[in-house]
């Protein structure tokens, strides 16, 4: 019995061994060729840049579909008047956007069926393309006083909008690959402090300070959902604070200020310049002053 416990029922250090090696919490280990199969295709398909059959989120394309089609209904109102006059045409501006509404969903179906993994492999040059459109809108003409688009041929954008969604992407990518460190400052507050004040450099030459605040918030929600532990928001709100005080009792916000003075005189003409800096919000009241809260209605707009 002794002899039979020794060599069938107890194995052996080296039966032990070789069991750790081809046991798995339970299951066979891979074998040699399945495992170098599986290597093949996972670094064949990090090398794909389209996937196809994962199909549309079709609750989002629904969403996504209905405020456009709303956004064009409204802005068709609120056109129509000024494209007649302007254009001789009241379906000048609508017809625009639909071109350009029919491109972007050609353009979002297309992304679609873009490899995700695309965006972690490129996200550096990504935020190498923010800070790129950030200084050639430096060298743009000038519309009122700021720079913030870049013209190209037939197509116009704002640089801020390109940088917005390439800094979306880096820090998906910063999160992805430092996910487990994100809790040292290193890895979070460090690289949403660089990237914050660099681009915020950039955006205050413009300037345009209304884009400085969202990529502020854009920035920190990233690190947020990358990780970043809560605490670290009584730091950033003690320096965001000190900032703000700095900027307004020096003056640097010269710029915002007068728009802001420009909200009490905006139907007082005193000088072209102030004209001009209270466009939009004079046009805000007029609207409110001839449609009241509710507006005029569809098909009514002045």
């Amino acid at each position: 019995m002794r002899s039979f416990v020794n060599s069938k029922a107890v194995p052996d250090s080296a039966s032990l061994r070789n069991h750790s090696v081809g046991v798995e919490g339970g299951r066979p280990a891979p074998s040699a060729n399945r495992t170098r199969e599986y290597s093949g295709a996972r670094s064949k398909a990090k090398k794909k840049l389209f996937t196809v059959g994962l199909g549309i989120d079709m609750p989002f394309f629904i969403l996504v579909m209905v405020l456009l089609s709303i956004g064009i209904l409204m802005m068709f109102s609120a056109s129509y008047p000024f494209a007649y006059a302007e254009e001789s045409d009241s379906y000048f501006y609508l017809k625009k956007q639909i071109g350009f509404a029919l491109f972007g969903v050609a353009a979002m179906i297309g992304f679609s069926f873009l490899d995700y993994r695309f965006f972690y492999r490129k996200a550096k040059v990504f935020i190498a393309l923010s800070y790129l459109v950030l200084i050639m809108v430096l060298f743009m003409p000038s519309a009122t006083g700021v720079k913030r688009w870049i013209t190209l041929g037939p197509i116009s954008f704002q640089a801020s909008e390109v940088s917005k969604f390439c800094i979306i992407v880096f820090f998906a990518f910063v999160a992805t690959k430092f996910a487990d460190k994100m809790h040292y400052f290193k890895y979070s507050i460090f690289a949403g402090i660089a990237v914050f004040f660099s681009t915020a450099f950039f955006l205050f030459l413009e300037p345009h300070y209304s884009c400085i605040a969202i990529i502020f918030m854009l920035i920190l929600v990233m690190l947020y959902l990358g990780g970043m532990p809560a605490k670290y928001f009584v730091f950033i709100g003690a320096v965001v604070g000190a900032l703000l005080l700095i900027a307004i009792s020096t003056g640097i916000l010269g710029y915002a200020m007068e728009r802001m003075d420009g909200w009490g005189t905006a139907l007082e003409y005193k000088n072209e310049d102030q004209w001009q800096s209270t466009w939009q919000t004079r046009n805000s009241l007029y609207a409110i002053g001839s449609g009241g809260v509710w507006g005029l209605g569809l098909g009514s707009s002045r």
